[in-house]
């Protein structure tokens, strides 16, 4: 056979190969034909599993499944979450409407996302609305697709609440006898109370996070105290919204007289969910005592010579506080006023000495004057064009004496001047306080007519520091010392 021939031949037969071609040739006709089944087999999966999701709908429905809301309580003008889980859903086959909402809810946002809820794969629906005012919806249901299917999935029902920061903090008194029975105004807008029977004033507060000070002064005719304390409690649990009153204080008032008592106005510090501070205030209380009849042999009958006392008319000025005279404060007041008028001569000091040894004041730090003060600082101005003379001429060792000298009546300056700006008064009283008010248990004795620092005023009270000691004051028991007389 020519060499011709032979390839023809292999023409013919496909060519010369080797066995390894064959059995490549075979592989790939084979992959060829079983690459598509895992594809066909994931989708039908996939299909399977959306059907039963789908499927399932209808009975995820009948199971009063419902939009909810994520949030304890939905506020005004901020953001509200409504959500629900569909299991064995995926988001690809999900389609969101936008709800038909009422007057008054904005519509803000939708999510799909895949989520898992235990064992259960599927997707999650949140759903973001705005209200604008407050009560309680029932919003019109949200539609669905699902693979062209239209469901609609029902809201809950939701109560929406006044946002806390466009609320100020309330104020509200009851009042209670001493069984618990509820006490209603008269319809001359009058309490009600009898003679010797313990009233209950119970004050409480409502969208306010934290009571900074509370303040109520005595009831003429009447003995009067704070029996209970709630402001810790309240302080603690009222950084969480609540839309009821809780108390923070309660106050026990038992008249000793018949007829109208006058409770003087009680006033709050209180901080709002808006971080400011608000001062609120009641209103003037007028309480109608009625007598109790001595035959009635109640046990809280004042004894007729002390309610005596009271009924009587008083005809002469009660002095602020026994044993200590309120001419005296203000007139010590008054010497130390003129010893900060006049230079430091020993006549007018000597005065001021005598009188506070009369009242059994021992040695009292002395007043600065102001006439010194001026001196120095007429003296400082000299030294200091002296100083500036000095140096034009280039006379640098005069120069550094004026400057020293300066140096010296500045810091004298500063040091006589300083006390004049301190707020300091004359004590007239026994007793300071460790909190401002006027029926707080913690007293502490202090001498009478003391020279006082005036620290803080705080509605109507004085923080002030005598002898060492610090505590509070009612302020009419200070007489602030000033260059003008008050």
């Amino acid at each position: 056979m020519t060499m011709n021939t032979r390839l023809e031949a292999q023409v013919r037969l496909g060519g010369s190969h080797s066995p390894f071609q064959g059995l490549y040739r075979l592989c790939l006709i084979l992959s060829l034909l079983l690459m598509p089944i895992p594809f066909f087999a994931q989708g039908d999966k996939d299909a399977a599993a959306g059907a039963g999701g789908i499927d399932g709908m209808a009975v995820l429905l009948q199971q009063d499944v419902v939009l909810s809301s994520d949030n304890p309580w939905c506020l005004t003008d901020s953001e509200c979450s409504f959500s629900v889980f569909l299991p064995e859903i995926s988001p690809s086959q999900v389609g969101v409407g936008n709800p038909r909402l009422p007057e008054g809810v904005r519509f803000l946002a939708a999510y799909k996302d895949l989520s898992v809820a235990g064992s259960d794969a599927g997707t999650s629906i949140r759903v973001l609305l705005s209200f604008s005012q407050e009560g309680t919806f029932q919003l019109p249901p949200l539609d669905i697709m699902l693979d062209s299917t239209l469901y609609q999935l029902p809201f809950a029902p939701v109560e929406v609440f006044q946002n806390p920061r466009s609320l100020r903090p309330e104020l509200q008194l009851s009042f209670q006898r001493e069984d618990g029975q509820l006490v209603q105004l008269s319809e001359a807008g009058f309490v009600p109370a009898q003679t010797g029977k313990p009233l209950l004033l119970t004050v409480s507060l409502r969208y306010a996070v934290r009571l900074e000070d509370l303040l109520w002064q005595l009831v003429p005719d009447a003995l009067f105290q704070q029996v209970e304390d709630f402001r810790k409690e309240f302080n603690l649990g009222a950084a969480e919204l609540s839309h009821q009153f809780q108390p923070v204080a309660r106050f026990q008032l038992v008249p000793l007289r018949g007829g109208l008592l006058e409770v003087p106005p009680l006033e709050l510090e209180v901080t709002g969910y808006d971080d400011g501070v608000h001062r609120l205030s009641t209103s003037l209380l007028k309480v109608e005592s009625a007598v109790v009849p001595e035959a009635q042999g109640q046990d809280h009958v004042i004894d007729p010579t002390l309610a005596a006392a009271f009924v009587q008319p008083v005809t002469e000025a009660v002095p602020l506080l026994v044993g200590v005279s309120l001419e005296a404060a203000q007139e010590l007041a008054q010497l130390r006023r003129q010893e900060r008028k006049s230079l430091p001569l020993a006549s007018i000091r000597q005065n001021r000495i005598l009188r506070e040894q009369e009242l059994g004041l021992g040695p009292e730090k002395n007043e600065a004057s102001w006439p010194l003060v001026w001196i120095l600082a007429g003296l400082g101005g000299l030294l200091l064009l002296l100083l500036v003379l000095s140096l034009l001429k280039k006379k640098y060792s005069l120069s550094a004496g004026f400057g020293f000298c300066l140096l010296l009546v500045t810091v004298g300056a500063i040091v006589t001047s300083r006390p004049l700006f301190q707020s300091t008064g004359i004590l007239a009283s026994r007793t300071l306080s460790k909190i401002p008010e006027v029926d707080a248990a913690n007293h502490f004795s202090v001498a009478p007519y003391s020279l006082v620092e005036i620290r803080q005023e705080v509605m109507g009270w004085y923080y002030v520091s005598a002898g060492g000691l610090e505590g509070w004051i009612p302020r009419n028991q200070v007489i602030p010392i000033a260059l003008e007389e008050k």
